[in-house]
């Protein structure tokens, strides 16, 4: 969907193709300012600077190694039902073509999958020190509220702010532990959304 319908602004709408496991660097929808592909960027040791010429690269990484950990799940299921050791070249163009380009839903995706069922390491390495933590939580958190605002308002502008307004304060209004107050509620007031009187 948004591979067709360019729907979301960057950096929702990058998006990843191809084959990384071939060396393959290829994104779509790149804002034009700026390369995915400018230099290597290792994210188990990133750079430091935070510049937008040092965020593209990293994005564009973080969003290949989830591809390649996708198409590698791909590649092992096929494995096993063909009853093969191997891939052949054939099978894992294919598969890479055959699978929808990996976008940053893929890539939330990917770290709650590995934070239930795996390991969290390779996004928090163990070498830096509890203030990165945080800090790293603080980001996640605030890509989350992001991500979550722009599909609000989408929703929104879909059936209209009054009857998004409506449902969304019903929610917070039924939520018993109140932990949309600091979160949905204060998103809804951030748009000025309130459900008109009678």
């Amino acid at each position: 969907m948004i591979r067709e319908r360019d729907s979301f602004p960057c950096p929702w709408g990058l998006l990843a193709t191809g084959c990384p496991m071939r060396g393959e660097r290829v994104h779509l929808n790149t804002p034009r300012e700026h390369d995915c592909t400018a230099h290597v960027e290792m994210l188990t040791n990133p750079t430091q600077t935070d510049t937008p010429a040092e965020f593209w690269p990293r994005y564009g990484a973080w969003l290949r190694s989830t591809r390649k950990a996708r198409l590698l799940r791909c590649e092992e299921q096929w494995k096993h039902e063909n009853g093969k050791a191997r891939i052949s070249p054939k099978a894992r163009t294919v598969i890479a073509n055959g699978l929808a380009p990996t976008s940053f839903f893929d890539c939330l995706w990917r770290m709650r999958i590995r934070a239930n069922y795996g390991s969290i390491d390779p996004f928090v390495t163990s070498y830096i020190p509890e203030s990165e933590h945080q800090l790293f939580l603080r980001a996640l958190t605030t890509c989350v509220d992001a991500t979550a605002g722009m599909l609000e308002l989408y929703v929104a502008r879909k059936i209209g702010c009054d009857a998004y307004a409506a449902i969304a304060q019903d929610f917070v209004g039924n939520d018993a532990a109140g932990m949309l107050k600091n979160t949905l509620q204060v998103r809804l007031d951030a748009y000025n959304l309130r459900p008109r009187g009678p």
